[in-house]
Order: C-alpha cells, then structure tokens, then sequence
C-alpha cells in the first residue's frame, strides 16, 4: 500500500519550485524595480524546496535500517545522481554559447575566456536549480554516515542549529549567504522526515486531531512575518532566502497543510513518482529559452511597456509553458530506453519505494 500523501506533496513542490524559477530567473529588471510585488508572487511559494527535503526524508525511513548505507547511496547515485550530471553538462553546454562564440575572437586571451567558462560552470553549479541535488547528496551523506546517532537528541539540536544559523547568517554575513551554498542547512529537515516516519503511527494519531484551520492559520501568519521581514531587507535575493528563519517556520507550516490537504488527488495527467525528478532536472532548459527571448529580442522593449498586470500574466504565462512543456519532455523520455535520464527506477525498484508497513496504513 503506497502512502497516499506523498504523490501530492511532490507534485505541489514542485508546481511551486518551477513556479518561483519561471518568475524570478527571467526579467530581473522589473524584479528590481517592483520588491513589494516580488515578494507577493514569490513568498508563498517558497516552501517547495524544504518540504521536498521532509518528504525525501520520510521515505529514507523505511529504507535506512534495511540496506547498508554504502549499497542505498550507490543506488541512489544510480537514479540520482547520474541523471543530475548529465542534465547539469548538459544545461552548461546549452548556455555555453557566447563561450564558444569567444573562441573565435581575436580580442578574447585564452585566460579570460577560461575563465569566464569556470565563473559560467561554477554558477550553474551553485546558482541554479542543479544546487538542490548535489546539497541532498551531502545531506544524506551525512544521515547515513550518522545514522546510529539519529534517534540521540544531539543530532537533531546540532542539525536544527545549522538551519537556523544560515537563517540568522543572511543578516550578518559570517559565511556566503545564498541558500544554495548552504551546505548543511537542510540536513535537519531530512531528519525530521525520518523521524515522523519511524514514529508514523504516533505522529498521525496526534495530527489527526489538529484542525486544518489552526495549521492554515499558522501557515499565513509565518508567511506574513515573512513579507514584514522581506520589506526592511534591500536584497532580492536576500529576503527570498530558503533558510530565512520565517521561511523555515513557513515551510513546515505548509507541509503539515498539504498533508491535511492530501486526501485530494493529484490530477491524472500527472505523475509525480515517474515525473517530479525529471522535471525538476530539466525544467531549466525551457526557462533558459525564455531567457533568452526576454533579454535578446524585440520582446524586451515590449515587455517594458506592460502594467504591473500585464507582467503578472506574463509570468505566469511563462510558468505553466515551462512546467507542461518540461512534464511532455519528460513524459516523452520516459516512454523510451533513456528513462534513467529522468531518474526513472525500474518497475520493482518503484514498486517497492512506498510500500506502506502493513501495522501502519495511512490514509492521510
């Protein structure tokens, strides 16, 4: 029996990450000139990133005591990893151009244009989406290698402090504040999806009897301190910040909501267990065309002119372009042998991911 929540928690991830990468990685101009705005499109879609970290965790659950550590991280590298490098070259290859274009130039030095290509290489890496999975290698590294010490309350304090201080490092600049380099900051939320998962049974019982509208409302208060927090910090990319303390708050917040939520179904069409990794690798190639078009033609003057209105459609036009056109791909790899391209598992391997322990059938 498959755990009926976790399809859901995927799939809206996911339509939120793509929704905030579509929006914010294609016209930074009116970004700039529009915060308030900004933060209104944005914000409530910033619990993608970390509710993935608790679902991913939760099912390593069941995995972590019944495979040795070196066997399931092979495994992993297999449908994770592997599918993330060749995606990862293959989006610095794409957006490699103006690179090879360089060669040619006679004013170009074979230093500056090396190292152009290494700053080019070095933010796909560390700037973009392809971030998020070598930071979860990391982390499940680290849960691994520690996995005797998990059920201690030193790991969870020492884990929960990381987060927090990147939360409190984006005010005061100890270490590189950008959530995408911080390295151990989630390594807390694939702990807490462990530990709802060892103690499902408990945690569901209590859950149960939460109403909706308590943890909705905790949802939006979270969320409005992150707007207030957002309006006195100058920084786009500041006040956007994952691991922003009342992002963090607001993101657990949101899980326990689309768990509440979850007894609705996913749409048909969609299929987040064969679909959401692949989506996720590649859904930057698409916005990498519209970046181009916004930056490179006509469209740019025209796209000046529009009203705060007119860019919201545009936006959110550019969105659900990119998230069909990426889930099509997808759908389409998937019907071929190059299915491990989108991290794909076999038929067993698929199978067996959420089987549900028969003293623990969860409808939730």
């Amino acid at each position: 029996m498959k755990y009926k929540f976790v399809d859901f928690i995927r799939f809206w991830s996911m339509v939120t990450i793509i929704y905030e990468h579509a929006i914010f990685l294609t016209e930074p101009a009116w970004q700039l000139h529009h915060p308030d705005l900004m933060r209104l499109l944005i914000l409530p879609a910033k619990f993608g990133g970390i509710a993935f970290f608790i679902i991913s965790g939760f099912l390593l659950g069941d995995k972590l005591h019944e495979q040795k550590p070196l066997n399931y991280l092979k495994r992993r590298f297999n449908t994770i990893f592997m599918p993330y490098l060749v995606a990862m070259l293959g989006y610095f290859a794409f957006t490699s151009q103006k690179y090879v274009r360089m060669i040619t130039d006679v004013n170009t030095s074979s230093d500056a244009w090396s190292a152009g290509l290494f700053n080019h290489f070095t933010d796909v890496v560390f700037f973009t989406a392809y971030w998020f999975i070598w930071v979860f290698f990391i982390s499940l590294s680290i849960i691994l290698l520690f996995r005797r010490q998990l059920n201690t309350l030193a790991f969870p304090l020492i884990a929960l402090a990381i987060s927090f201080f990147y939360g409190v490092n984006i005010y005061y600049n100890f270490v590189p504040t950008a959530h995408t380099t911080a390295i151990l900051g989630y390594v807390f939320y694939l702990w807490l999806g462990i530990f709802i998962n060892q103690h499902k049974i408990q945690f569901f019982k209590i859950f149960g009897k939460i109403p909706t509208a308590y943890i909705a409302f905790t949802a939006l208060l979270f969320l409005s301190i992150s707007f207030y927090e957002g309006s006195w910090i100058n920084s786009i990319r500041v006040y956007l910040n994952t691991l922003k303390i009342s992002n963090q708050l607001y993101s657990l917040s949101m899980f326990l909501l689309l768990l509440k939520l979850s007894e609705y179904k996913v749409p048909a069409f969609f299929k987040p267990r064969q679909e959401t990794y692949g989506i996720y690798l590649y859904h930057m190639f698409f916005i990498s065309v519209f970046g181009q078009i916004t930056f490179h033609t006509a469209l740019k003057d025209k796209l000046n002119l529009l009203s705060n209105a007119g860019y919201i459609a545009f936006y959110l036009a550019v969105f659900v372009i990119v998230y069909m056109g990426t889930t099509l791909l997808v759908k389409a790899i998937n019907k071929t042998s190059l299915s491990w391209l989108t991290g794909k598992a076999n038929k067993k391997a698929a199978a067996n991911e959420e089987i549900q322990p028969a003293e623990a059938k969860l409808s939730v």
